[in-house]
């Protein structure tokens, strides 16, 4: 059935009667903008007045429709139509100002040709001139494409059947192809691949040429035997809405539900490094019939400056509620609205107040908000999930219990998990974090909703650096300081009750304001600087800024990980050949320094192994993104076992997986289901194709959860911030711009990878303070304290230009630059902000968390709260101050002992 994209002008035109028949009966007929087809059988009169007619701005019953026609075989009595014989004839639709052109199909084909005339000069060689027909055959190729004729361009529902087979391929991996829905004559379009070596794991492809002219291949298969010259295969495609099935010989290889990009186009054959042979081609209509389908929401949040964009979900009390949030303009528009999921899939506001089904939820939102289904029980979580597959709707989050998270991935994968330990509570440590990232990994999620409690830099920093997206649960904040800390950790989303309260809480950061840190990649560790994937590049990588280090892994012939880009050791060893040809024990011959031969300081580089990188880094904070380059299955067990060796150090917690091979990205889920996985690709998105290219891209990372590390080229702010509000996070790399590299802090990143982390060493990235309350005494001035961490783990004082901003208790406490006096016994609050100027062209305002301030006759004792030992970047700058209050700790304690024990003596 031809799936119809819900629209706000649609849903408020069409009638309420029209919709409850819609929904009572059997779905009418549709002649559509995308499908403008109505079939008829030779010899009868057929009535079109229950047929209901897409115009450009609503929906028309046919009896409504006048229908006109020049055609001298086709007959037009009112809403009847008749064809004497078969064919396809073109008539005209209008109701008052607007009209469509449609096809009358007689007999159901609209096209049909076996070549026995030869080539028609309908057809079109768009690429190519090897086109032939020749003997009752068409030929097509090598390397060329055709288009069939031009008025099958204006539909998009159909069945191809294409009787062909590949002849003289250069090679197995050569293809012919029929491809559907093609654009502008040109390209983009979705194809049916089939490879001479059709046996092969992508013998036959479901691909997407997209706008990059680049290819998005979203599912592959293997047929049953290699294609033979000498024989011809039914190729068969059913193209109805966003779903398609494609077939060879009867036999079903694909069948996909994210054809929702191109809705119409043109049909086409090509062959690449082969020749396709067509004895025949047949196209045969479709009639539409009408269907709600649901596509993916134009997001949007308040809560965003240059840098930063965070999810604003809100819990409404009531229906009107939700329908005044979806009438919201962007400034004011909540990016999610969280409801609750009972047994039944009845939905209810988090105060039980009844929403009805899921459908009438969904129309509430109108496609402006994106829903949170909250389902308490791990049963009801995959019971939604079912019912989101049956009605194929793509753009939701499920929040809900690991168990139930994995229950709905098993049943349908087209969904945003979003964890819920919203209730988790007790002591919070590197081991806690380093818990919850794998507890959200392992339930197939990408997403975190975690308490209030967490709303602290060092903790959301943490969890970011993993890979994760920290929502947290602001159900009780109630003033501008538990806002302004809020917002001031940098978390990913926010889940309130009362939104207006974190809104105006924006008002007191700049629009240049940097809330969220952006991690650094060193992309094979700093090879501006040093050898690549060299333990010595890695070192200066980390002494340079990295957060994290990108490393390419193969599997040597006695089961060791080592580190090399290239498959062949010649670019940037002394050795020669293909890496995993040899045992660890002949690499560690070879030198690693090609690239710096005359620099002494690298004369004894080696190949370096995965083993040797964790011991070198184990007592850091250096992370590690590993690129599985490796193919031999055994690469992702051998990298457990050694993560498992080093336990005692969070290893598991500090490494993601990353690979262009998607089956290493299935194992890494098997192998290291704790562990977060990115998948690198490049073309899939652009700003200006962001929400039709949604459905290719969940369609590669959902099912096997991993998020999308793509070329920097191409994907910027607008559609890096729609990912990142669907909990998508993307990694860009390779920057060799510095021009570029500074731009892409403001994009919403997750993180940048880079040759070149010098470049940011010296940016301050975190404003902190040493504790978040201090006592003051009425009449008595103090200054507040606070310090700049910068990326390559430096602390510095605050710079001159440093604010304090009250935020509340105004008649409480004043200020004068950063010296703050009690003016009477309350309480108060401040937070301190930061400008750096002209670095590398970018400006941002660093902000600290608010400090609460508590004044008194006398003062009290100063807080001692300060921020937690979660992130070990912050305690190595503030290592050498530590280690001196301890030492003198010790010293006053052994004086005392001393002075105690003469004490003693003397009695």
């Amino acid at each position: 059935m031809f799936k119809k994209t819900i629209t706000v002008v649609v849903l408020l035109i069409m009638s309420l009667s029209l919709i409850t028949a819609v929904q009572a009966e059997e779905a009418p007929k549709l002649v559509s903008q995308v499908n403008s087809v109505i079939l008829i059988e030779p010899g009868k009169e057929l009535d079109v007045s229950s047929y209901l007619f897409e115009f450009p701005e609503q929906l028309i019953e046919g009896a409504q429709v006048r229908l006109t026609t020049s055609e001298q075989k086709l007959t037009i009595n009112g809403s009847n139509i008749k064809a004497e014989e078969e064919g396809v004839f073109l008539l005209k639709a209008q109701y008052e100002e607007q009209s469509m052109d449609i096809y009358a199909v007689s007999g159901g084909t609209l096209f049909y040709d076996d070549f026995s005339s030869g080539l028609s000069d309908q057809y079109r060689i768009v690429e190519g001139s090897n086109v032939r027909a020749e003997d009752g055959f068409l030929y097509v190729g090598p390397s060329c494409r055709v288009l069939l004729p031009e008025f099958l361009d204006n539909l998009g529902n159909y069945i191809i059947e294409c009787r062909a087979t590949i002849i003289q391929p250069n090679e197995s991996t050569r293809w012919a192809s029929v491809m559907y829905r093609i654009q502008k004559e040109d390209y983009p379009y979705y194809q049916m691949c089939i490879r001479s070596g059709a046996t092969a794991a992508n013998g036959v492809e479901f691909a997407e040429r997209t706008t990059q002219n680049a290819w998005n291949v979203t599912n592959t298969a293997s047929y049953s035997e290699n294609i033979s010259p000498s024989q011809m295969y039914d190729i068969r495609i059913e193209a109805n809405g966003a779903n398609v099935n494609q077939y060879i010989n009867q036999t079903l290889t694909q069948s996909v539900h994210n054809a929702a990009v191109w809705n119409k186009g043109g049909i086409g054959l090509q062959a690449n490094g082969s020749t396709m042979k067509i004895d025949s081609i047949k196209v045969t209509a479709v009639q539409d019939q009408y269907e709600t389908v649901y596509g993916y929401a134009q997001l949007s949040t308040p809560l965003k400056t240059d840098y930063s964009s965070s999810v604003l979900a809100v819990k409404p009390d009531t229906a009107e509620q939700i329908k005044s949030y979806a009438s919201m303009d962007e400034s004011k528009r909540p990016t999610a609205v969280m409801v609750d999921v009972n047994d039944n899939l009845t939905l209810s506001t988090y105060s039980q107040k009844d929403l009805g089904g899921i459908e009438d939820f969904l129309a509430m939102l109108n496609n402006r908000i994106i829903p949170v289904f909250r389902a308490k029980e791990a049963d009801t979580a995959q019971a939604l999930a079912q019912k989101l597959s049956e009605i194929n709707f793509p753009d939701a989050y499920i929040l809900s219990s690991k168990e139930g998270l994995i229950k709905a991935k098993e049943t349908y994968y087209n969904f945003y998990g979003l964890l819920d330990l919203s209730g988790a509570s007790g002591e919070i440590t590197d081991d806690t974090l380093a818990q919850i990232r794998a507890d959200v990994n392992s339930a197939n999620a990408k997403s975190v909703l975690l308490p209030e409690e967490y709303a602290l830099k060092s903790y959301i920093q943490t969890l970011q650096k993993g890979v994760i997206s920290v929502w947290l649960d602001a159900s009780e904040q109630t003033d501008i300081t538990a806002a302004c800390r809020l917002l001031s950790c940098g978390a990913n989303g926010y889940a309130v009750f009362e939104p207006d309260i974190l809104i105006d809480a924006m008002d007191y950061f700049s629009q240049d304001a940097m809330l969220r840190k952006t991690v650094i990649i060193g992309h094979r560790g700093i090879p501006a600087l040093a050898p690549e994937n060299t333990l010595e590049g890695a070192v200066k990588a980390y002494e340079n800024g990295s957060d994290i280090v990108e490393v390419d892994v193969y599997v040597t012939t006695d089961n060791q990980l080592v580190i090399l880009h290239d498959g062949d050791l010649s670019r940037t060893t002394t050795g020669t050949g293909n890496i995993e040809n040899y045992s660890l024990a002949q690499l560690k011959e070879f030198l690693a320094n090609k690239q710096f031969p005359n620099n002494p300081e690298y004369a004894d580089c080696r190949i370096p192994t995965m083993r040797e990188f964790f011991e070198e880094f184990k007592d850091t904070d250096m992370g590690f993104f590993i690129e599985i380059k490796s193919g031999k299955a055994n690469c992702l067990p051998l990298l457990k076992e050694l993560i498992d060796e080093y336990a005692d150090y969070n290893m598991e917690s500090r490494c993601t997986v990353i690979s262009f091979l998607m089956n290493q990205i299935v194992n890494s889920r098997k192998n290291l289901p704790g562990v977060s996985a990115s998948y690198l690709c490049g073309g899939l998105i652009t700003d200006d194709s962001i929400y039709t290219s949604l459905y290719g891209i969940n369609e590669q990372l959902l099912p096997n959860n991993a998020t999308f590390s793509t070329s920097y080229g191409g994907v910027g702010a607008l559609s890096i911030e729609a990912l990142a509000l669907r909990g998508i996070t993307t990694w860009p790399w390779t920057f060799t711009s510095m021009a570029d590299y500074y731009s892409y802090f403001k994009t919403n990143a997750g993180g940048l990878t880079t040759n070149y982390s010098n470049w940011s060493k010296d940016l301050a990235h975190t404003l902190n303070v040493p504790a978040q309350s201090v006592n003051l005494e009425i009449n008595k001035t103090q200054a507040a304290q606070g310090s700049l961490t910068t990326y390559a783990r430096q602390t510095l004082e605050l710079p001159e230009n440093t604010e304090l901003i009250i935020l509340s208790g105004q008649d409480v406490i004043s200020a004068d630059g950063l010296n703050i006096t009690g003016l009477k016994e309350g309480t108060a609050s401040y937070m301190l902000k930061t400008s750096v100027n002209n670095r590398g062209g970018m400006n941002y305002t660093l902000y600290s968390q608010p400090v609460t301030v508590s004044v008194s006759a006398d003062g009290g004792a100063t807080a001692t709260e300060t921020q937690p030992a979660a992130q070990p970047q912050a305690l190595n700058g503030a290592l050498p101050y530590v280690i001196g209050a301890c030492a003198l700790v010790i010293i006053a304690a052994a004086a005392i002992v001393i002075f105690t024990l003469k004490g003693r003596k003397k009695k």
